[in-house]
């Protein structure tokens, strides 16, 4: 290829000849074979990487990291991004327009196809990755519920100077999921007075006090980084107003916590 450049009119011309032409319609036949071949290898691959996970959405992330990856690759550009179509598995040349003669130019192909190759790679796996993750999203129907089966039994043994067995489990599981506007020490202290009435708690106010502090010392600070005071665990009629605008939520927190963990209402 040859090209011409004419500064007055800002035109440039590029002569491609016959024998180039030639040249160019044979890449193509040979790299579309190539192409289709790494298909296969390379949803193999994804297979292999997103094995891992049960659950759609860590193996959609998986692709989102993936092509985000490629796309920040040096050998990607987006411009040339439609030189090739990708259509339900299978690759072919897009033989309208003139993407694929700049493409050949920009990367000089038929001297050294190295550079060129690797931009039609890079290309293809983000049109897989894509077409995968336009499928999770079309067909969530065929999404497994994924439930994990732990031991009845089993429960964390570091806090039973503080907790009765499944204590640690259920103040984690409130502490996470009511929704409130109260302040950590008001939230801590309300829980406190439920899962005492609930029994799963033992009557240790300095113990978890230590705990609080020890362990979620960052839901003491304030946005302006100033700390909370959390002394001491008030009387429950001093938060009561709070509680009983809390405990309804606190009771179904329980209940999704009881069936999650298939336990009694109350453990003794």
């Amino acid at each position: 290829m040859r090209a011409n450049v004419n500064y007055k009119t800002k035109k440039i011309e590029i002569e491609v000849s016959s024998i180039e032409l030639e040249q160019l319609d044979d890449f193509k036949k040979e790299k579309t074979k190539y192409l289709n071949d790494l298909i296969k290898s390379y949803e193999i691959e994804i297979d292999l990487l997103t094995s891992v996970h049960y659950d759609i959405e860590p193996k959609k992330f998986e692709l989102i990291n993936l092509r985000y990856h490629l796309i920040m690759n040096e050998n990607y550009n987006k411009f040339y991004k439609d030189i090739i179509i990708f259509e339900n598995g299978f690759v072919r040349f897009n033989n309208v327009g003139k993407e694929f003669l700049s493409f050949a130019n920009a990367y000089n192909i038929l001297e050294d196809e190295n550079r060129g190759v690797l931009q039609l790679v890079n290309i293809l796996k983000i049109k897989v990755l894509e077409w995968l993750i336009e499928d999770y999203n079309k067909h969530p129907e065929n999404e497994y519920f994924v439930q994990y089966k732990l031991p009845k039994d089993y429960y964390n043994k570091d806090y039973l100077n503080v907790f009765k067995p499944y204590g640690f489990e259920l103040f984690c599981f409130l502490n996470d999921n009511l929704e409130s506007n109260l302040t950590p020490p008001v939230k801590f202290t309300i829980i406190y007075h439920f899962m005492l009435n609930k029994r799963f708690l033992r009557n240790t106010k300095k113990d978890y006090l230590d705990f609080i502090k020890e362990n979620f010392r960052g839901q003491l600070i304030r946005k302006n980084n100033e700390p909370y005071k959390y002394n001491k665990i008030e009387n429950i009629e001093i938060v009561r107003v709070n509680y009983n605008n809390a405990e309804i939520e606190l009771k179904s927190l329980l209940s999704q916590f009881e069936t999650i963990r298939k336990l009694k209402s109350k453990v003794e």
